[in-house]
């Protein structure tokens, strides 16, 4: 087998969805959604991919999503930064007055270019770490706080979407650090694009207090694994 054919001169597309959206997408929910890749960027499966055959990115192709946005105003600050080796990181710290958001998405691209629908096993394996730290995070806590998986196909049908970090309310921990490996059945139709991707995001307001609050969600060491079943 083939296991990757790719290009790596290309461009991610972010597309933004008008004025009352912070960043990708139109809600809090769907964050990290919205994108597009040039065909270049993906990695074809072809009929040379039989059962046992896999994929693994990064290892086989540098990740061809790679991309973060931030937003903030008056006092207040936001990060965030992406890798193709299979990182990424968001944060944002208030403390007077405004809002700050960010976000970051990790991901690969596979398009099949096969006769017959192709039975596989995508398993995402990633560490993830976030952090609320502040005077009172508990009666302040950030507006969002979350990190997610995600597989796509071209025709923006969803067939998978998983959050391995969701604001939990007053009650959630402050900091936790951990490993998850998610793994999907998916049937990968010929000639259909499939986005498979990790997102993360923050938000947060100053509170009336002005009580300072800082928020961070990072994922880290990568792996999406794309097996013929």
């Amino acid at each position: 087998m083939n296991p990757a054919r790719h290009a790596r001169n290309s461009c991610l597309i972010v597309v933004f969805c008008g004025p009352a959206a912070l960043f990708v997408g139109c809600s809090q929910s769907d964050f990290g959604e919205a994108l597009r890749v040039a065909p270049g960027r993906r990695t074809v499966i072809d009929d040379a991919m039989a059962p046992g055959d896999k994929l693994v990115i990064p290892r086989d192709a540098p990740f061809a999503i790679a991309d973060a946005q931030r937003q903030s105003s008056d006092s207040t600050r936001a990060e965030s930064s992406a890798a193709p080796t299979g990182v990424g990181r968001c944060a944002v710290g208030v403390v007077n007055s405004g809002t700050a958001a960010a976000e970051f998405q990790v991901g690969h691209v596979v398009y099949g270019q096969t006769s017959t629908p192709v039975e596989a096993v995508v398993t995402f394996d990633c560490a993830y770490r976030y952090e609320l730290t502040g005077e009172d995070v508990f009666n302040h806590p950030p507006e969002e706080m979350a990190l997610k998986l995600h597989i796509q196909d071209s025709d923006k049908v969803m067939l998978h979407k998983e959050l391995l970090i969701n604001l939990e309310g007053p009650r959630a921990a402050t900091r936790r650090s951990g490993r998850e490996v998610v793994a999907v059945n998916v049937t990968l139709q010929p000639h259909r694009a499939y986005h498979l991707v990790v997102a993360g995001r923050v938000a947060a307001s100053a509170g009336a207090e002005g009580a300072p609050l800082d928020v961070a969600v990072e994922v880290s060491d990568l792996a999406v694994t794309v097996a013929a079943r």
